[in-house]
């Protein structure tokens, strides 16, 4: 790896923007891409805290930033994740584009360990209270299109490029916050629902983005399903390795995909509505009150 360390402090974040003019993110841990690529770390101040997982590199010629992973030395509960400090930090850079890429487990009997998905929606869990805008005054975000348009058709096209099978359309559920996986009643019910793959990163990962504007898109692969999780409790030795290599499968197929839509990622001009609730959320705050307002005055 031919690596630099890049400290940009506060002060120092429009001169960054003027020079590089970075406008796409990728939430990911490519290692096998990383290994070789020169790639500079940047460690950046922002008003909410220092972040120190960005790094700035290329493909064929285009820049672009890999924050690595989600978790900052140290895993803990995916709602302990400082999801705002990150959305803070690549709004800060002049991100405009983001794909986070997942790992989780297969819900239905037809899916297997390995499968890739783009979702086109989730089911969130709840269980999460980030935001980036308290100080601007409650607004709910409009996530009744999570996911933007013009980015997740990016990778749509994208996956023709590649060799192995790519579902087209998913429903993610954000199992959010808990020390453990899923219950097989919980499973049970996901499956009747009707939806495809269970994790624990994807929103409020996605809401954020969307309240500061940004085009989000996921990808999300499978390092379990069903009948690997039997085998893990049966104590099979294998499981284990399984998922493992799983992990790092997944995580390069979902990488690979990433790569071969960057060229559409970055053209300007996406025609959608992303933007618009960073307007909404600009407008001026709705004012509440205890009492009627007759009193008060």
């Amino acid at each position: 790896m031919n690596m630099k360390d890049i400290f940009i402090n506060y002060d120092g974040l429009e001169k960054f923007r003027q020079q590089n003019e970075v406008k796409v993110a990728v939430i990911a841990r490519p290692d096998w891409f990383m290994k070789d690529a020169k790639i500079s770390h940047l460690i950046v101040e922002t008003e909410s805290g220092i972040h120190n997982r960005c790094y700035l590199t290329e493909y064929e010629g285009i820049s672009f930033i890999i924050v690595y992973g989600r978790f900052d030395r140290v895993r803990g509960l995916s709602s302990d994740i400082n999801y705002e400090l990150t959305q803070e930090t690549l709004s800060a850079l002049g991100i405009e584009t983001i794909i986070g890429t997942f790992v989780g487990g297969s819900i239905k009997d037809e899916d297997f360990a390995g499968n890739i998905y783009i979702p086109h929606d989730f089911f969130g869990m709840g269980n999460y209270s980030q935001s980036r805008n308290r100080q601007k005054g409650f607004r709910n975000v409009d996530m009744y299109e999570p996911f933007c348009a013009e980015a997740r058709g990016a990778l749509v096209r994208a996956a023709d490029n590649v060799d192995y099978p790519v579902k087209r359309e998913g429903v993610y559920v954000c199992f959010h916050g808990y020390p453990r996986i899923e219950t097989r009643a919980e499973l049970d019910f996901y499956k009747r629902m009707g939806w495809d793959i269970v994790g624990q990163t994807l929103d409020p990962e996605a809401t954020l983005a969307k309240e500061a504007g940004c085009h989000y898109a996921a990808l999300a692969g499978a390092i379990d399903d069903r009948a690997l999780r039997q085998k893990f409790m049966d104590n099979d030795p294998t499981a284990k390795d399984e998922i493992e290599q799983n992990i790092i499968g997944v995580r390069r197929k979902t990488f690979e995909i990433f790569l071969h839509a960057l060229p559409s990622l970055v053209r300007s001009g996406f025609e959608c509505n992303c933007e618009q609730q960073k307007k909404h959320i600009g407008q001026q705050n709705y004012k509440f009150y205890y009492m009627p307002r007759y009193l008060v005055e």
